[in-house]
């Protein structure tokens, strides 16, 4: 293809025309204008491939995280309907001495004292935040739901914990 392009340019210039010449180049210089602008675009369109990959990645690791925190909320909910039945019975009176002596579970010495912790995890959503220049216009909606829970949910462990 060189060899072609070579040949006609050498040509052009052995017998004086200019002008032809000068449209030639031109036109060669248009060819690689327009090849240079179609990787650019090719190019555009893999990154915006990549990112939406990566952004799809991070949604989808944000959801294991909040299947993960309902799992650990479920687990803390039953933990604290046990010991809330353990303080009415010994609010009541129907435990004895005898039920904390021969009892293996430790709630019953210290029901006012324990607590089951939970930690919200949101490692994914940290760093969809620091990634947020690369979301695509169609997942803002979603950004949107995903911070008002997690600034409610910090909010609200604020509140109980301060």
């Amino acid at each position: 293809m060189l060899k072609i392009f070579n040949r006609i340019r050498q040509k052009l210039l052995r017998e004086n025309k200019i002008g032809s010449y000068l449209k030639y180049a031109i036109g060669e210089i248009l060819l690689v204008v327009i090849g240079i602008l179609i990787a650019l675009q090719v190019n555009n369109w893999n990154e915006e491939r990549k990112n939406k990959q990566d952004i799809l990645t991070i949604f989808s690791d944000i959801q294991e995280d909040l299947l993960n925190d309902i799992q650990e909320f479920d687990l803390a909910l039953k933990w604290y309907q046990k010991l809330d039945s353990i303080t009415d019975h010994i609010i009541s009176g129907k435990l004895t001495k005898e039920d904390f002596l021969n009892n293996q579970d430790r709630e019953l010495f210290q029901p006012g004292l324990s607590y089951y912790g939970i930690l919200q995890s949101d490692q994914s959503y940290q760093f969809l935040l620091n990634s947020q220049d690369k979301i695509p216009l169609e997942y803002k909606e979603i950004m949107k739901s995903l911070s008002s829970l997690y600034e409610e949910d910090q909010y609200f462990l604020n509140c109980l914990f301060d």
